[in-house]
């Protein structure tokens, strides 16, 4: 099945100000989407620019 995860907020910003990470493979969602494709799925990640790490990363 193909799934499409739409969360805009990776992360809680602090203070109001987005910080810029090298990695989101910290956050609960990435954690989710690991394992819908555990399960088999193919899996898009959909989030906000603001959020995006600061290194390419292959997934």
């Amino acid at each position: 099945m193909n799934i499409l995860v739409i969360n805009p907020i990776l992360y809680t910003a602090e203070n109001l100000i987005i910080p810029e990470v090298k990695t989101i493979k910290e956050t609960m969602i990435y954690g989710m989407c690991l394992g819908f494709m555990s399960n088999g799925h193919r899996v898009t990640l959909a989030a906000s620019a603001e959020f995006k790490p600061v290194e390419e990363e292959a997934y």
